[in-house]
């Protein structure tokens, strides 16, 4: 199965910086994500995730380091929390780490709530 790989070519961007190794089982979302066409930026990260995990048996190390998110943005993580939820259900190995901001109390309250939705546990590295 090929990498999943979105760059974002702007620092500023709404977008968040993609990559996924299918050959290591290493997935991270990284930067901001307030895109208002969120569907259609999340749905091929979606698919690949639901085929990639109905096809491995590897360890699946999933990093979000996200500065900030849009409702709908929180939607879409609740939906890969969910995909991630089942592939520990079905047996799979995983461990799912929120990279936070020390200093951002409600983002960190936020995720403990994406957390809680979608029903599974997550670490929290502050930098």
């Amino acid at each position: 199965m090929d990498d999943l790989i979105i760059q974002n070519k702007n620092e500023n961007s709404e977008y968040p910086t993609v990559e996924f190794y299918s050959s290591t089982g290493e997935c991270l979302i990284q930067g901001e994500s307030y895109m208002s066409d969120h569907r259609i930026f999340y749905k091929q990260i979606l698919n690949w995730l639901e085929k990639y995990t109905a096809k491995t048996n590897r360890f699946i190390d999933f990093k979000f380091d996200i500065d900030y998110y849009n409702t709908g943005s929180s939607k879409e993580f609740i939906e890969i929390l969910g995909i991630l939820r089942k592939f520990k259900e079905d047996g799979g190995s995983l461990k799912i780490t929120w990279i936070l901001n020390g200093e951002d109390l409600d983002l960190m309250e936020d995720v403990s709530e994406l957390n809680s939705e979608a029903g599974i546990e997550t670490e929290f590295i502050i930098r």
